[in-house]
């Protein structure tokens, strides 16, 4: 992203400073995005009759099934923290701090549509050998001497599969079009915003080394979702978006990847539901190693063609 760099304004300020005035609207936007959540929720708790307080927030995020309309409830906070703590920081930083306009994330013009086609196989490719990661990384033991880490570590991930299987547990059309909204559309324009449109280009032009740009920024996005049994395969698929920003100068693109990585998933779950299909992607040991295999293969292949394409 050469090319990129050389019209990148960064202003007076030091990059660190920036950093850190991002990261303040993120920790301001994180808790604005809360404690709207908790007034949106109860607002509609009161109007379907019911009620809602702050004190149940804790048993919201840690037994949902005990609250009536927990699902939605979730939902609600899930989409509006994402909103306030990736979406809103990143354009408020964007445009007051950075002073650029969405011109500086989309630097190029997608030149041929079709990529969109061929990133579409891609991440679907990848899934097959993305799920052998998942199940390498999950077999992942600490040292002895870090047990009780690995104790918090192994706390944390259950936690947070259980909220995950709770939202993914949904069978109706409208149920199915929250979920996508909330688990697909918001993550994908917002993580890619915040962490390919900003935090890869500005580690980009202060180390001018693309590669170590787009690793660094793929880790804090595989770190800062905090389930560390599958922080090797959120690293690669971070790595991938970065190189489709990289190789294709527009955001749209890691946008549309992310969509369709997470909507793909949902979609199916949603499938899985309804019995229309009768595959469970959530269970990477449903997937052979020759399919595994094939998948590599595939996604070589794509992401060769991908290349060529966004950088003709």
């Amino acid at each position: 992203m050469e090319q990129n760099l050389s019209n990148f304004q960064t202003g007076s300020r030091p990059v660190w400073r920036n950093f850190m005035i991002l990261i303040g609207f993120i920790l301001i936007g994180m808790s604005v995005g809360n404690g709207l959540a908790i007034f949106l929720i109860k607002i509609i708790a009161m109007s379907l009759g019911g009620d809602f307080s702050i004190l149940q927030v804790n048993e919201l995020l840690n037994d949902p099934k005990k609250i009536e309309n927990g699902w939605y409830y979730l939902m609600v906070m899930q989409g509006i923290t994402q909103l306030c703590t990736f979406v809103l920081p990143g354009l408020l930083y964007w445009y007051k701090i950075e002073r650029r306009s969405i011109k500086g994330l989309c630097l190029k013009p997608v030149g041929n549509s079709v990529v969109f086609f061929f990133v579409a196989l891609l991440v679907v490719g990848f899934m097959p050998m993305d799920s052998l990661i998942i199940e390498l990384n999950q077999a992942m033991k600490l040292p002895a001497a870090l047990s009780e880490v690995e104790t918090w570590m192994k706390n944390k991930e259950l936690q947070l599969e259980k909220l995950t299987l709770f939202l993914t547990d949904f069978s109706t059309t409208g149920q199915f079009l929250v979920a996508f909204l909330v688990i697909a559309i918001i993550p994908a324009i917002g993580e890619e915003l915040l962490f390919r449109g900003i935090l890869q280009q500005k580690i980009e032009e202060k180390i001018s080394n693309p590669h170590v740009a787009i690793w660094a920024s793929a880790a804090i996005f595989s770190a800062i979702h905090l389930q560390f049994y599958g922080f090797l395969p959120r690293l690669l698929l971070g790595a991938m978006f970065g190189y489709l920003y990289y190789w294709a100068g527009n955001l749209w693109i890691p946008i549309f990847a992310h969509l369709v990585n997470n909507g793909f998933t949902v979609t199916m779950l949603y499938l899985n539901k309804i019995n229309i299909i009768n595959f469970d992607i959530d269970k990477p040991e449903s997937i052979p190693v020759s399919g595994a295999i094939l998948s590599l293969i595939l996604t070589v292949g794509l992401v060769s063609k991908i290349k060529r394409l966004s950088l003709c």
